[in-house]
């Protein structure tokens, strides 16, 4: 991640310019470790953006103090996508004491069944969220989903955004697919607020690799 300060003052507060039509105080750079193209993750995040659910994402070469420090995949940091009425949920397997598990699920180890509440919209905090209310609304949602003879699913899941990033995962053959960095998040409380997959996120191992 990267935080832009300011000169004089130290602060962070100012948002600075860095990609066209962009001002943000915070970034995310995307490391391509096992990408010797350096090109999947651009690849990648340009057609997610064309499809809704994606960031706008640059190449770049990094310099520190006359330091060449590598090349990465630049994007403005939303990467969690929490607004301030709702909150960001991600699929991760990396360990973490605000994640829950889902019942159900056949994976190889048991770290692959496990969804991590990332951030909760200040917003929402005031209107009563916690990350046990969170768990107990998406595990009715994944109850719903695990009755097959049922429709009721729909009521919990923007299906377009999740439809969208199958075809994402299909196309890219990402291997995160479900083993880490599945970023979803939920915009409202209301019972039109629906669960919408995205934004895509992390492509470096893909394109068949």
């Amino acid at each position: 991640n990267l935080t832009v300060y300011d000169d004089g003052t130290y602060s962070s507060k100012d948002k600075t310019k860095l990609m066209k039509d962009i001002k943000t105080n915070k970034w995310s750079l995307l490391g391509s470790y096992f990408d010797n193209s350096m090109l999947r993750n651009k690849i990648a995040l340009d057609f997610a953006k064309e499809l809704g659910i994606g960031l706008d994402a640059e190449l770049i070469d990094l310099w520190v103090n006359g330091n060449f420090l590598g090349n990465y995949t630049m994007t403005p940091k939303n990467d969690y996508n929490c607004p301030d009425g709702g909150y960001s949920l991600e699929f991760d397997n990396q360990p973490d004491k605000k994640q829950f598990e889902l019942p159900g699920i056949l994976e190889i180890g048991d770290d692959h069944n496990l969804v991590t509440i990332r951030d909760i919209g200040n917003d929402a905090k005031a209107a009563g969220q916690t990350p046990k209310t969170i768990e107990q609304w998406f595990l009715n949602a994944w109850k719903a989903c695990l009755d097959y003879d049922s429709e009721e699913y729909q009521k919990y899941f923007d299906l377009d955004s999740w439809a969208k990033m199958y075809l994402m995962y299909e196309l890219s053959k990402t291997y995160s697919c479900f083993s880490g960095s599945l970023f979803m998040h939920r915009d409202g409380l209301t019972s039109k607020d629906k669960l919408k997959a995205g934004p895509a996120w992390d492509f470096d191992i893909a394109f068949g690799l």
